[in-house]
């Protein structure tokens, strides 16, 4: 039994529907066929990366072909396979996009839950793809933004968030009405998961995430398609999205006001360091450190300062003998300066076993420091998220052989 009740999940669904190509303003357009570009090429570069042929041995061992494309090695395979697979080969590298002040990264959700549906439904132009991914994209952004605080209660954003988000774009994909197209990002849903575990303990898990957000919101697409039906207030709920997972830290109008007519798309950026973007702040420090002319045996020991969140995310010591040291030196706030402040750079070569088994790190301690903000508490009415300029920063203190500050 379904119900036509109102809900905010109701409303946007009626605004995702009603979106066309004509709707999206030529900047966006570009934006998108953008980043797909780069979300490809990272997808490219990911064949030897950790985790990807185990991964894609575990997949195809049940599967001997289906209607989309295994990008990694060009064999067929079921869709939500497929969506999976290509997920998480374009976060396998932590080279993807990011949007600050929202947590995520998009296209690795989106771009893989797309194409998978693309080649299930096969007849779609072009402008429908291009929709389908800025519809997508844009629901993504406006979650992060609207639970602002989501990674900091532990949640992986990109993986939580993602599946509805790839749900919406795969709506678009199928053509559903609103009234399928809210039952589709409520089925993605009720299938949410992904935490920061992952990263703290160096998991390959790390980079399947996103694929399993892909898999899940085509699913939920795919099943919604067929009348199976979700929570209509999967977001406003007593046991939704805001209340539930949030804890009621959210601002929904972030998600709702002006949904179809500004784009905060325009907002994403593309990595410069393939690793978390936590560490970027420290990889420009130590940069900025070795252009002054201080060198890594110049420095006995350090403290880098970093905001709460981050330091949560990249602030554990580094281990040399981890496990899986790629995912362990790609979340290393220590690593990472230590690397930039070695080489004079910081790529794709700096994350490999090998490299990162050598590297001499310096003795570093992470602090965390926050600014205080002020105004309306963040969850109360009219509150929104950090500016630029209240964002956590970083800030990185040497000590020479004889204890003198550098």
């Amino acid at each position: 039994m379904t119900t036509t009740a109102p809900s905010i999940g109701r409303e946007i669904a009626a605004t995702l529907a009603a979106i066309g190509y004509d709707d999206i303003p030529a900047d966006v357009v570009e934006i998108v066929k953008l980043f797909t570009l780069d979300t490809l090429g990272v997808i490219g570069g990911a064949r030897r990366a950790p985790g990807m042929t185990e991964l894609l041995s575990a997949l195809t061992e049940w599967e001997t072909a289906g209607k989309a494309t295994l990008l990694l090695n060009g064999r067929t395979a079921n869709p939500a396979t497929a969506a999976l697979a290509n997920g998480a080969a374009a976060h396998s590298l932590d080279f993807d996009d990011q949007h600050d002040q929202a947590r995520i990264h998009a296209f690795c959700v989106i771009l893989p839950a797309v194409l998978a549906a693309i080649e299930a439904k096969r007849d779609v132009s072009g402008r429908e793809a291009i929709t389908a991914l800025a519809v997508g994209v844009e629901v993504f952004c406006r979650i992060g933004l609207a639970c602002h605080n989501s990674l900091g209660k532990g949640w992986h954003p990109t993986t939580s968030f993602g599946s509805i988000s790839a749900a919406a774009a795969c709506a678009k994909v199928f053509g559903l009405d609103a009234e399928k197209t809210l039952h589709a990002m409520a089925l993605a849903f009720v299938q949410l998961s992904g935490t920061t575990q992952f990263i703290a303990d160096g998991a390959l898990a790390k980079r399947v995430g996103p694929g399993f957000a892909a898999r899940s919101g085509l699913l939920a697409a795919q099943m919604a398609k067929h009348g199976v039906t979700g929570p209509y207030r999967y977001l406003d709920g007593k046991a939704g999205l805001f209340e539930l997972y949030e804890r009621g830290e959210a601002i929904p109008e972030l998600l709702t006001e002006g949904l179809g007519e500004s784009w905060r798309i325009r907002e994403l950026s593309m990595k410069p360091y393939p690793c978390c973007r936590c560490t970027h702040t420290v990889i420009q420090l130590a940069l900025d450190v070795r252009a002054e002319g201080i060198a890594p045996d110049d420095i006995e020991s350090g403290v880098i300062e970093i905001g709460k969140v981050n330091r949560q995310i990249v602030g554990s010591r580094f281990d040399q003998s981890h496990p899986n040291p790629v995912v362990h030196a790609q979340f290393n706030a220590a690593y990472a300066f230590a690397a930039a402040l070695v080489d004079g750079k910081v790529d794709i070569s700096t994350f490999t076993p090998d490299r990162i088994r050598r590297r001499r790190v310096l003795r570093l301690d992470l602090r965390q420091r926050r600014r205080r903000r002020h105004g309306a508490d963040r969850g109360a009415a009219g509150a929104h998220p950090p500016s630029a300029e209240e964002r956590p920063f970083g800030r990185a203190d040497a000590l020479d052989h004889e204890g003198r500050a550098q």
